[in-house]
């Protein structure tokens, strides 16, 4: 599978004018996490879609204005405080568990 390949296709869909750190980051994230969780070395042609789907998710992520969810408020001089969000894991695994298990090896 080719990286540049991902890279466009995020670039088209997600309609930005040029490549940018963000998006190859993304697509290796989502490679990484990909072949973490299903415990295989090359990736299936049968899986792309999957890891367009993911790194353009990821993409979103990174790319947004997001701080995280709201920990705490003060109102008296004004205060708000933010929690990191888990960025990986089960945050992105989520909505791709049933398209990947199908190509999950068991890691004895």
């Amino acid at each position: 599978m080719n990286k540049e390949y991902f890279i466009e296709k995020i670039k088209a869909i997600c309609d930005e004018p040029e490549v940018s750190p963000v998006m190859e980051y993304s697509v290796d994230s989502a490679v990484e996490i990909i072949k973490n969780y299903c415990n295989i070395e090359e990736l299936p042609n049968e899986i792309e879609a999957v890891i367009l789907d993911l790194s353009i998710d990821i993409f979103k992520k990174e790319n947004s204005k997001d701080y995280g969810q709201l920990r705490s408020i003060t109102e008296g001089e004004v205060s708000m405080t933010f929690g990191e969000t888990e960025k990986y894991g089960s945050e992105y695994l989520k909505n791709y568990e049933n398209r990947l298990k199908p190509f999950r090896r068991i890691k004895w």
